[in-house]
This record gives structure tokens, sequence and C-alpha cells, in this order.
């Protein structure tokens, strides 16, 4: 739900809030502090979610989830490197190992 923004929150919670364990609460920043949904409706919030996505422009939404796809590249290209730099040394090494016993 953090990849949503609050105004998506605030609106099924106003809309919906069966959905909610607690009911909405917010913050001094006037921010939605951490909540919980019903397991039986968490499915209900995600169709929920996705058709605000749909029916607003990506720019009002995208943000928190440019950061996040941001982070999962990053980690994924320094995995990358670092099984590039594992496989370099083994056959660098490998490839010694043979000529000696040549």
């Amino acid at each position: 739900e953090g990849l949503f923004p609050d105004d998506f929150i605030s609106d099924a919670m106003e809309t919906h809030p069966s959905w909610f364990i607690g009911g909405k609460s917010v913050d001094a920043d006037d921010v939605i502090e951490p909540f919980k949904v019903q397991d039986n409706k968490k499915t209900n919030l995600l169709n929920f979610f996705l058709e605000k996505c749909r029916v607003q422009p990506i720019c009002g939404w995208i943000s928190r989830w440019e950061k996040v796809f941001n982070v999962i590249d990053s980690a994924l290209r320094d995995k990358s490197e670092s099984i590039t730099n594992k496989k370099r040394t083994e056959d660098t090494s490998g490839n010694t190992s043979a000529h000696q016993a040549a």
C-alpha cells in the first residue's frame, strides 16, 4: 500500500471503511499512519488502487514506484557485476592452473 499516494488510501478509507482495521489515522502533518486491511478485503483494495491508477495521469502516482524500481535496478546491476567479476576471477584462476599443468 505504501507505493500508492496517500489520497488513494484516504479515498479508500472513506469509501470503504469496513475494509480497514481500526479506521483512518493521520499524524500531525496530516500523513496517513500505518494501517491494517481485512485479509478478505486486500484484493478489493488492490483493485481499487489499480482503478485509481487507470483513471489518473501517471505523473500523479508514479514517483514512489520509480524510486522502488530504481533501487531494484541498481541492486540487479550490482549483483550482475558481482557475478561477472566472480566468473572472471574463476576463469583467470582456472586458466593459470591449466597453463601450469601443461
